[in-house]
């Protein structure tokens, strides 16, 4: 492929899977959104941990180049590979209709409030964070905050959250 070393060869191959990924969630399973989003916060701490904020907003705004997906270690990479799968196998799963934000309007204003008081940011703060408009560091706080947020919610709120974020990715 080109003379690619390995990390460019994962880095191209992972961009290319963000649009099978990206295709696949909007009607995936509700088990397989769960899974496909745990391992995402899994990953995106892993990486804040062992490279650093900027490497880890690179991570959650999907710049392939910006973080090193080989040091995420065997184990994570297989987790992500087999939520990856089964988010493509089960494509076609959810048959309802996008969910309106209106509907989600309550959700939203809990998941606001209680991410905001989860990274120790203001509403205005996080929001701002999970839009990746402030330095990398917050940014990559918010965001995983955001996820670990929407992971605690109950069942119900928690499905109706990931569904609405795959259908506005």
């Amino acid at each position: 492929l080109g003379g690619r070393s390995l990390p460019e060869l994962r880095s191209w191959l992972t961009s290319r899977m963000l649009a099978f990924f990206k295709s696949a969630a909007p009607s995936a399973s509700d088990a397989a959104l769960f899974d496909f989003y745990s391992v995402l916060l899994l990953q995106g701490k892993s990486i804040r941990t062992n490279q650093g904020g900027v490497a880890c907003a690179a991570y959650f705004k999907g710049e392939t180049n910006g973080f090193d997906p080989l040091l995420l270690g065997k184990e994570l990479i297989a987790r992500e590979t087999q939520a990856g799968a089964e988010l493509i196998r089960t494509k076609g799963s959810f048959t309802g209709p996008k969910i309106p934000i209106e509907e989600m309007a309550l959700d939203l204003a809990v998941l606001s409030k209680r991410g905001a008081e989860m990274s120790s940011m203001s509403s205005d703060e996080f929001s701002k964070g999970v839009s990746f408009e402030l330095e990398p560091i917050k940014n990559c706080d918010a965001t995983v905050a955001f996820f670990e947020t929407i992971l605690a919610f109950e069942s119900n709120s928690r499905q109706n959250l990931l569904r609405f974020l795959a259908q506005n990715m």
